[in-house]
């Protein structure tokens, strides 16, 4: 809509400045939308307010929140909720660069259902304001339904006026996200190639000349110039990371990355982000696009440890990136190929895990095909004496 000249009075003023100098305060992106949304549904007197970004890569829109609704304990969000940047209001505001008012939405041939039907809301009124920094424009900026008559050019210029703070607020925290996420990627790989320089193991490396310990070596042995997907079993503080370290280094993969993730101490959705990666906006907190472990590893091994206390619908994608040789980022419609040796452990007897429902079967004839089963330090007891020695000497 054109530029209409309205008057702000001082307390218009004075709400504005609380306003944008209490959100630049504040780098965690999902608490300052919080407060965003706080603020502004005081000021408007609204239902709810929504911040929807730009990709300009993929030509879409990208809900970081959705509506927030009073009667509900926290914020609604939908974190597949994308749409084409030619469709609804969002779309005109980016075409004409300039602001939109709907007092009926329904009505409006500007406006979008698609988004409504989806979220299983129904927007009656509106305000859409661009977001825009110096590099274009971020995204659009929805105030709600408004709950007492109608809005006003005014609101409309208090909202124009608030969205340059709060372009830059987005912006700042989106760079301060992805540069905690790179910073977070750099430690993980500085301690792996610490780790990598200072253990490049060699089987001599494994200490033990009982029978137990060489069947392990044997089995090892025949294994390292392959690339074969190794199943390790035993009991906790077997040393299952470390035979899957000797495999890596002491075969074709050696000069590859080496990954190792412990399935037992996630959730689903965060084992699942860490391995596949996420793209932005597909949850609360993503903030940027993610590569995940798979990725990482590309190329390299992959360790997947207590590969038995993931859930079954995990499982299940497991074996479709084994089948397919693909990923697919958390949020993301793309596969993604990439070539890995996996490496997986488990304290559990998978046989019996498989036969009482708790595994599924399919998974595990993929990821046994060279099983190798560590014996514990009470079935190899004449390895002690060279085990104390050894920490002796390194103590």
């Amino acid at each position: 809509m054109p530029r209409i000249p309205v008057s702000l009075s001082e307390k218009d003023f004075a709400m504005l400045y609380d306003i944008a100098t209490s959100i630049h305060t504040i780098c965690d992106m999902d608490e300052m939308i919080r407060n965003i949304f706080r603020k502004i549904k005081e000021m408007l007197n609204i239902q709810g307010v929504s911040v929807a970004l730009h990709d300009a890569a993929r030509k879409e829109f990208v809900f970081i929140r959705t509506v927030e609704d009073d009667v509900r304990p926290s914020p609604r969000i939908l974190p597949e909720m994308h749409f084409p940047d030619h469709l609804g209001v969002a779309g005109w505001v980016l075409r004409e660069d300039c602001s939109a008012l709907l007092n009926n939405a329904q009505k409006d041939k500007r406006f979008f259902r698609g988004v409504d039907r989806k979220a299983c809301f129904k927007t009656r009124s509106m305000i859409c304001v661009p977001l825009k920094t110096r590099k274009g424009t971020l995204g659009v900026l929805y105030a709600i339904n408004k709950l007492a008559g109608r809005f006003t050019s005014k609101e409309v210029r208090m909202l124009e006026v608030l969205s340059g703070s709060i372009a830059v607020s987005i912006e700042n925290a989106r760079l301060y996200g992805e540069l905690q996420s790179a910073a977070e990627i750099l430690r993980k790989e500085n301690r792996s190639l610490r780790h990598g320089l200072i253990e490049r193991f060699r089987l001599q490396g494994v200490i033990g000349t009982s029978n137990g310990i060489r069947d392990v070596f044997h089995m090892v042995d025949k294994v390292l110039d392959s690339t074969t997907t190794v199943l390790l079993q035993g009991e906790t503080g077997t040393g299952k990371e470390l035979i899957a370290r000797v495999v890596h280094y002491n075969g074709p993969l050696k000069d590859k990355p080496f990954v190792a993730e412990n399935c037992g101490a996630l959730t689903e959705t965060l084992l699942e982000s860490e391995l596949f990666g996420h793209v932005r906006g597909a949850f609360t907190g993503a903030v940027s696009d993610r590569m995940g472990l798979f990725e990482q590893a590309d190329g390299g091994t992959v360790f997947l440890d207590e590969i038995a206390e993931t859930s079954p619908v995990f499982q299940v994608k497991l074996l479709r990136v084994i089948q397919e040789g693909q990923i697919r980022r958390v949020g993301d419609q793309h596969q993604i190929k990439v070539n890995v040796r996996l490496i997986l452990s488990t304290h559990r007897d998978l046989e019996q895990e498989v036969k009482s429902g708790a595994f599924r079967e399919d998974l595990f004839y993929r990821i046994s095909v060279y099983p190798i089963k560590l014996p514990p330090l009470r079935d190899r007891t004449e390895d002690i004496p060279l085990l104390a020695e050894y920490f002796l000497n390194r103590f």
